[in-house]
């Protein structure tokens, strides 16, 4: 019997190891899957000489629009992680020449800690700077 409660503690205490750690992983591919929604719809702003705008919706959804608002692509966010976008309109435009329209602020909030990035252009080019 004790040796059944050892080994369920045991269990217990990997299991809730791993789960953190596969959380984590989560949320650092959220941010890298972010840091390519924006750098795509660049490409996608530059290649078909349209707008292309980049909306989180519902504090839950990326969505990334041209010109209107029919969603291209769409992907959700992880739970526990909330993504906050800073200037004027709260989305980010990429021009037809894909330039950023405004600069501004993407804010990563995790359960255990924030990560801000700064919208700057270098160039005419898209710079995400931590």
């Amino acid at each position: 019997m004790l040796v059944l409660l050892i080994l369920m503690v045991v269990i217990a205490v990997v299991m809730s190891f791993s789960y953190s750690q596969w959380k984590e992983a989560q949320y650092e591919q959220a941010i890298e899957k972010f840091k390519l929604t924006l750098h795509q719809a660049q490409m996608t702003a530059i290649q078909e000489q349209a707008v292309v705008n980049v909306h989180i919706t519902e504090k839950k959804y990326v969505k990334v629009s041209r010109s209107s608002f029919n969603y291209d692509t769409t992907w959700e966010i992880p739970d526990g992680m909330t993504i906050n976008i800073y200037t004027k309109k709260t989305f980010i435009t990429f021009t037809s020449s894909g330039h950023v329209r405004e600069l501004g602020k993407v804010e990563f909030l995790l359960p255990d800690r924030k990560i801000a990035y700064s919208i700057n252009m270098s160039k005419g080019r898209l710079r995400l700077i931590e």
